[in-house]
């Protein structure tokens, strides 16, 4: 189910986002246009402050990692020592 799905669904519903990959960043930037998501969607770019980055894990009700090349990432285990639910792909195998 896609995002906007989820919109109409839950019209008040906020998608936070955060990192560094600038093609993907660009390319979802660009469908965050197109399908009028501004409203709901929160890009921050790469939190760099520890602080910040605890009280951005701290604030969100589910981290979701998409990935189909990571196992046991450094963000994954941030969010959980904020001890903040986490929703992520299986490990993928070799």
């Amino acid at each position: 189910m896609g995002f906007k799905k989820i919109k109409e669904k839950i019209p008040r519903v906020k998608l936070l986002i955060a990192g560094d990959d600038l093609n993907t960043r660009r390319k979802i930037i660009k469908q965050i246009k197109e399908l009028d998501l501004k409203e709901n969607i929160v890009d921050y770019g790469y939190i760099y402050d520890n602080n910040k980055k605890n009280a951005f894990f701290s604030s969100l009700d589910l981290f979701l990692l998409p990935s189909s090349h990571e196992g046991m990432s450094l963000v994954l285990l941030e969010a959980l020592a904020c001890q903040t639910p986490v929703l992520t792909t299986p490990e993928a195998e070799t």
